[in-house]
């Protein structure tokens, strides 16, 4: 269900990017956040696969 769910979200960005219909910003953040939710996973777990971020 997970790997479904990896192809979903490559045909989703791919849409919406090739069709103009959002920005590539808003495409790679928002439907993967959406999908992870859907996905039975909560807010932690999601922010936990971000990581730490350092400053440059």
């Amino acid at each position: 269900m997970l790997a479904l769910m990896g192809f979903l979200i490559i045909a989703i960005l791919l849409f919406l990017v090739l069709t103009k219909r959002t920005t590539v910003h808003f495409a790679l953040v928002v439907p993967p956040l959406v999908l992870a939710l859907l996905s039975g996973f909560s807010l932690k777990e999601v922010s936990g696969f971000v990581g730490p971020v350092s400053p440059v």
